[in-house]
């Protein structure tokens, strides 16, 4: 299936098939980052889940001329994980992830127009052993601001606009993070590029739990039944119009005798 093709008939046409594919070809991005952020499994498939079962509500997405690709639209997916993932800390926890009041989640103040003063990384950092460890340890700010850019693809703009910056404020403090973390990590003979090289290699490694793929197929399948149903009864609506047509021209002309 081609690429705009998937895209196409998974927004515009709502196709089933094509609606799990597209989620589930991020899937392990939407889910690895989350992980990354929340440092909790479950934390990270429910952040996967909410974005996923809120996606295809935001049905002006699709005329958006930024999503009408399928990197603007796997964006856009993440982009709906990583609000979970900040609502978590501000002490967030739904019990219904389908409410759709959901869609204005909080964001707790260290993740709110924060201050370049705000990436400064304590003195302690930088003795744990494994990646993952190293990000957990980080700050809230500098953990999204890494995680984000890098594993997640955030572009400076689209950070700026996730956390209510100007660029200009991003760039210095995207800078400012890659001096420090190079620099902690440099007695242990590491850097930030070594850092952001074995998360990525992990993401490529990580399973997703079945619980998102499940969650995929099932809302999918919630979206898409009625319309379905609804399109087959028109199918039949038509076909029994044109067998009553059809009998009423064979009687008409003679043929059929009722």
């Amino acid at each position: 299936m081609k690429q705009k093709d998937l895209y196409t008939r998974a927004c515009c046409y709502h196709q089933p098939e094509a609606m799990v594919e597209l989620c589930t070809r991020c899937s392990q991005q939407v889910y690895y980052v989350s992980l990354l952020l929340t440092g909790q499994e479950h934390e990270a498939v429910t952040a996967a889940r909410y974005a996923y079962g809120h996606l295809w509500e935001l049905e002006t997405a699709c005329e958006d001329d930024a999503m009408d690709t399928l990197e603007g639209y796997y964006h856009f997916i993440l982009n709906l994980a990583v609000r979970y993932c900040k609502a978590v800390y501000a002490d967030f926890h739904p019990k219904d992830l389908d409410d759709p009041f959901l869609e204005d989640l909080p964001v707790p103040p260290q993740l709110d127009r924060p201050d370049l003063k705000d990436f400064a990384l304590p003195e302690t950092w930088g003795a744990s052993g494994s990646p993952f460890s190293l990000v957990q340890d980080l700050p809230l700010l500098p953990r999204f601001f890494l995680v984000m850019s890098t594993v997640g693809g955030y572009s400076q703009a689209q950070l700026a606009q996730s956390f209510g910056m100007e660029v200009d404020d991003v760039e210095a403090a995207l800078d400012a993070l890659h001096r420090q973390l190079d620099q902690r990590l440099t007695p242990a003979q590491r850097s930030y590029q070594w850092l952001v090289d074995t998360l990525n290699t992990e993401e490529s490694q990580t399973a997703v739990p079945p619980a998102v793929h499940d969650h995929i197929q099932q809302h999918t399948r919630d979206l898409t039944e009625p319309a379905q149903q609804h399109q087959r009864r028109d199918v039949m609506k038509l076909v029994v119009l044109i067998i009553i047509v059809v009998i009423a021209f064979l009687w008409k002309i003679g043929i059929l005798h009722l």
